[in-house]
């Protein structure tokens, strides 16, 4: 019996060590795969079954999915609106952006949080609806575990924060 327990707790040990000897991003990709989740679309967006997302979008982009945030109605382009944002993240730690940058309406990050290095990957997309009117719509996901305590909800809320001076209706 004793030394079962000795072989469980060496384990437990090993277990807690390995994510930091070996890296802990790379223990995460190797676990779970790459940390970028890939691309979603807002349009056809369904909700995780699991506690580790948070929506921000306005009903009409995001028919499929019910939102954590219905996010703000801009009177501003979405270049503009974009630029708000681009300048706020430059603040966040742990971030990379990881989309091609192809498309100027659409931003696709990884954020890790900061002591254990767990991946999220959080799009972002800029709707223009006129000349002088936006929205913008932010995912964010969990790549591991079940819960996230919240992170995702407060990441959307901070970012949004970045386009706060803007002019808006909520």
């Amino acid at each position: 019996m004793k030394k079962i327990l000795l072989i469980v707790a060496g384990l437990l040990v090993a277990g807690l060590i390995f994510p930091f000897a070996y890296g802990r991003e790379q223990t995460w990709e190797l676990l779970a795969g790459p940390a970028d989740l890939g691309q979603v679309d807002f349009a056809t967006l369904k909700r995780r079954s699991s506690p580790n997302d948070a929506l921000q979008c306005r009903d009409n982009f995001c028919p499929a999915a019910i939102a954590d945030r219905r996010g703000n109605l801009y009177h501003v382009g979405a270049a503009e609106v974009a630029a708000a944002l681009d300048s706020g993240l430059a603040f966040e730690g742990n971030l990379v952006r990881v989309d091609n940058g192809a498309d100027p309406l659409y931003r696709r990050y990884v954020q890790r949080s900061a002591v254990m290095k767990f991946p999220d990957t959080i799009d972002v997309r800029f709707f223009p609806l006129s000349d002088d009117q936006s929205a913008m719509a932010i995912y964010s996901r969990a790549q591991v575990g079940y819960a996230d305590f919240d992170a995702n909800r407060k990441r959307i809320g901070r970012w949004s924060d970045y386009t706060e001076d803007l002019p808006h209706d909520d």
